[in-house]
């Protein structure tokens, strides 16, 4: 039993934690590699606007932690639902305009980078569950 609660937890922290690192990193090296606008300044957010990124951190983070415990729950039917309320609660808010430009493209690529590293820590944790 022991063994059971500690591959889970250590899954789930894995994915939150690890998850929000890995996202920023992947926003950093695309923040490199943006070409810059009219402006001058990046297609991206600007730094001083991914100040107001707080919150999609924590929404990240919890959507890492949604997807990462239902897989090793084997509620696979439930995950749907975490894409779509990600996708309602996005749809109409996530808009490009002068201020933000590029919000609708960072807002997809966090959303799959952050899916993609969930999936990938609940199926090795769903692993070494079978395995344990």
């Amino acid at each position: 039993m022991l063994p059971t609660i500690l591959i889970c937890v250590g899954t789930i922290a894995v994915s939150v934690v690890l998850g929000a690192h890995l996202v920023d990193l992947l926003f950093k090296v695309i923040d490199r590699t943006a070409k810059p606008s009219s402006s001058g300044n990046s297609v991206l957010l600007a730094n001083e606007e991914k100040l107001g990124m707080h919150h999609g951190m924590w929404i990240g983070g919890l959507e890492r932690l949604a997807v990462t415990g239902l897989l090793l729950s084997g509620r696979y039917e439930l995950l749907m639902g975490v894409i779509a309320i990600k996708v309602l609660a996005h749809w109409t808010g996530a808009k490009d305009s002068p201020e933000r430009p590029g919000a609708v493209e960072r807002l997809t690529i966090g959303t799959l980078a952050s899916l993609i590293w969930a999936v990938a820590c609940g199926l090795a944790g769903k692993a070494l569950l079978a395995w344990v």
